[in-house]
């Protein structure tokens, strides 16, 4: 059995993503600033759209985040 337990809980106002990095670079400094204090293998990201669980890709969103569709967090973020 996996548990999971919540170390940490942040929110921030979505950048405006018109270069697309915007929101990843975000996502990244968070993490960097977690990673300070906590020691962590995964985490969770509360995303607008339709995220594909495998490949961690925007699939499918509404237009209320710019050029959001695409933004592959499993490639760009966690690193």
């Amino acid at each position: 059995m996996i548990t999971t337990k919540i170390i940490h809980y942040e929110t921030c106002k979505t950048p405006d993503n018109v270069t697309v990095k915007k929101l990843l670079m975000k996502c990244s400094e968070s993490q960097a600033k977690i990673r300070e204090s906590y020691n962590f293998s995964a985490a969770g990201i509360s995303a607008a759209g339709v995220i594909d669980n495998v490949n961690m890709e925007v699939i499918r969103s509404a237009p209320t985040i710019k050029n959001y569709l695409g933004t592959n967090f499993k490639r760009d973020f966690w690193r």
